[in-house]
């Protein structure tokens, strides 16, 4: 995975299609602390595990943040599980999910620092907006019992 020199996942036109490849079940991005941030489309066609939290010692985390660009989808005929920890940081969603196609499990194992979706009332080009749509195939679980989201 490429990213741009603030953290930020290039995505073109398109947006990003994220596919571990054949074979592959689970595509996973982790960093140690860093941010992570999607400002266009996100096509999962795998399943797909953002950490931003490497140790899971609860002593780092970097922010995960998907602007009002970034609605997130499976490809076509997939539900694509999505699992996301952002450690001592927190998670914000600023666009729909699920809105093309829908994805698989939505799970958040940890976001200490709290989890938002839609960082405003009306969108703004690559910044913040509303989401009105989170859809699924399968469960939505925030938090663990040892990682209480906030």
């Amino acid at each position: 995975m490429r990213s741009g020199s603030n953290g930020a996942v290039p995505s073109g036109g398109a947006g990003s299609v994220l596919n571990g490849g054949a074979g592959i079940a689970t595509l996973t991005i982790q960093t140690t602390g860093d941010a992570i941030r999607f400002n266009g489309a996100v096509t999962l066609a795998s399943n797909l595990v953002l950490d931003t939290d490497s140790t899971d010692s609860d002593s780092e985390g970097g922010a995960i943040t998907f602007t009002s660009d970034a609605a997130i989808f499976s490809a076509a005929t997939e539900h694509n599980n999505f699992t996301l920890d952002a450690g001592t940081s927190s998670i914000t969603f600023n666009a729909n999910i699920g809105p093309k196609q829908s994805i698989g499990n939505f799970t958040v194992t940890e976001a200490d620092a709290g989890l938002t979706f839609g960082g405003s009332d009306v969108a703004t080009t690559g910044s913040t907006g509303p989401v009105t749509t989170i859809n699924t195939d399968g469960a939505i679980d925030f938090g663990t019992t040892d990682n209480v989201i906030g």
